[in-house]
């Protein structure tokens, strides 16, 4: 997703709200914030590769959960060795890194799924378009990279390369704490001996072991700091029930307030669901494989509502390893097929993922010359001021923002001119509203929401004067509650304002 003249900084997401607290060489960097966002964890991470000192008072400030975030720094050193300590070019390695990994694994699973069939096909095409991984390569996270060194390291013990594998896992523990997981593929040792024993022993410390030396660095370096992972874990399956829950909870509300992406949470929770049960019901202690996705099972029946949560859920990331080792367990045949279909559900909700930046709440279209003031350089734009907005949202063909009352919107023109101007919106409530929309305070729009219909709404011949032009909403009836029992009073979809011409 290149963005000209911000280049691949979409793919970091940095929020718009958080813009005052970034780095001094972020915000000298022409780079793509979300609009009305907080934004998400690339934002942390390519600014500790940008200045990778720990102790820099300016990156604690900058960056929440330093301590913990830190443990990650392998990919981050990578980008800054790469970016010659360059925070530009540090930014557009750090973006481009999964991409790059993704690539490297598309080869590598070769190895298991050679394009000699269609099936190999199928499964080479499930584990690069997996969920999980597209989140990770469109998010500019560290589990796509991680899952490469994994990729990596099941290749030498396939080789009978026990020590290199070991010295890859254990590099790999430095991408992510959860790598070291992948230690339990590490062969065991065949009956009783001593010395295999104390081999096996020694091989699985040496995968943990430097992710313990920098921990206890980091720790004497700046502290254990705030936690943002005290979450991750929880009681067995209470995290995953309490998703399910409410996946299934919003898709019983989804007929009336139109959102599809529980939709897409659902189908990759019954994926990750899937693969678990697989491994649970065919057990196989001797394959690596096996051992493989079977830690990640467990990982899984622990995993706190902190990784469950939000969309997309970061649960399908964390569990990337499963998912490989499934797609090469699964039995050839026609017989398995369902079950390999099954697993993989995910791959469906990955088409979710692949959409363009998220819209403004209105957009603003129109010729050039009423849309851009030339002398100021400012463009027409459209702010939704009031408390009441809650956040904008967005599905891949669908863009809105829900009200929690009265509220209002603020269309800024600065051209010296008024502009003749059209607003084309479609108004939904999850109860029955009266909802008035009045414009210098006069009502120009009135009517009956029904619950679950959307009332498509012009508003033609408006006159945009020069600066400030304040659309005003107005509802009476009872706020609705959404799945998650949040207050809502009413929503704007797909919002355009069209610029007609000059007054």
């Amino acid at each position: 997703m290149y963005i000209p003249g911000r280049g691949f900084t979409y793919l970091i997401e940095f929020g718009e709200r958080g813009h005052e607290r970034y780095l001094p060489e972020v915000q000298a960097i022409d780079h793509y914030e979300i609009p009305d966002s907080d934004g998400y964890d690339g934002k942390a991470y390519v600014q500790i590769a940008m200045r990778p000192n720990l102790g820099d008072p300016t990156l604690h400030a900058s960056v929440d959960g330093l301590a913990y975030r830190a443990r990650r720094m392998l990919f981050l050193w990578s980008a800054w060795l790469l970016g010659a300590g360059n925070p530009s070019w540090v930014m557009e390695v750090y973006s481009l890194q999964n991409v790059i990994c993704w690539f490297v694994l598309a080869a590598i699973l070769q190895r298991w799924f050679p394009p000699d069939n269609w099936e190999n096909v199928l499964r080479w095409g499930f584990v690069l378009f997996s969920f999980g991984l597209v989140f990770s390569a469109r998010s500019a996270l560290l589990d796509g990279p991680s899952l490469l060194l994994i990729a990596v390291a099941m290749v030498l013990i396939e080789s009978r390369r026990p020590w290199l594998a070991t010295a890859v896992l254990g590099v790999s523990g430095l991408g992510k704490e959860t790598n070291v997981l992948a230690g339990l593929a590490l062969q065991t040792p065949r009956g009783f001996s001593v010395r295999g024993y104390l081999a096996f022993a020694c091989r699985v410390g040496l995968v943990v072991l430097p992710l313990l030396l920098w921990v206890g660095c980091i720790t004497l370096w700046i502290g254990n700091g705030k936690d943002p992972g005290a979450r991750n874990f929880a009681l067995p399956f209470h995290g995953f029930l309490s998703k399910l829950k409410l996946d299934v909870s919003e898709l019983g509300h989804e007929r009336y307030h139109f959102t599809s992406v529980a939709k897409f949470d659902f189908l990759v929770l019954l994926g990750l669901a899937s693969q678990f049960l697989f491994f649970v019901l065919r057990p196989d202690r001797g394959s690596p494989w096996w051992r493989l996705g079977i830690g990640y099972g467990i990982l899984m029946v622990f995993l706190g509502s902190g990784v469950w949560e939000g969309y997309p859920t970061a649960a399908s990331r964390v569990l990337l390893p499963m998912a490989l080792a499934f797609n090469v367990l699964v039995p050839r045949g026609r017989g398995w097929l369902m079950v390999l279909l099954a697993g993989n559900l995910g791959v469906i909700s990955t088409f979710d993922l692949f959409r363009l930046p998220p819209r403004a709440s209105m957009s603003v279209s129109g010729p050039a010359y009423l849309r851009h003031n030339m002398t100021s350089g400012k463009d027409v734009s459209v702010a939704f001021t009031s408390a009441n907005w809650r956040g904008a949202e967005r599905s891949t063909f669908d863009y809105w923002r829900w009200s929690q009352g009265n509220c209002e919107i603020e269309v800024f023109n600065p051209q010296p001119f008024p502009i003749r101007a059209e607003i084309h919106m479609v108004l939904r409530t999850l109860v029955v509203h009266k909802i008035t929309i009045l414009f210098g305070d006069a009502p120009i729009w009135s009517g009956d929401l029904q619950r679950s219909k959307g009332q498509k709404v012009s508003l033609n011949d408006l006159v945009v004067k020069p600066g400030k032009n304040v659309f005003v909403f107005r509802t009476q009836g009872p706020l609705g509650f959404n799945a998650q029992q949040q207050p809502i009073d009413f929503g704007v979809w797909n919002a355009v304002l069209v610029l007609d011409g000059k007054l």
